[in-house]
């Protein structure tokens, strides 16, 4: 069975993730922005409700 490692960068306004062989060649990379959103000056804020449907279509 092949083996693989997944680097997973979650941000302020998006998630990017990369899987890449254990030779370290990039097999695949996606990036998929969410809404942030403003509570009061100088925050901001995610929803867990907008990444997790992200993460399990």
């Amino acid at each position: 069975m092949a083996k693989y490692l997944v680097g997973i960068d979650e941000g302020t306004t998006g998630c990017k993730t990369c899987v890449f062989d254990l030779a370290g060649n990039i097999l695949g990379t996606a990036y998929r922005e969410y809404p942030c959103y403003y509570p009061n000056p100088g925050w901001v804020e995610q929803k867990a409700e907008d990444i997790i449907p992200m993460l399990y279509p």
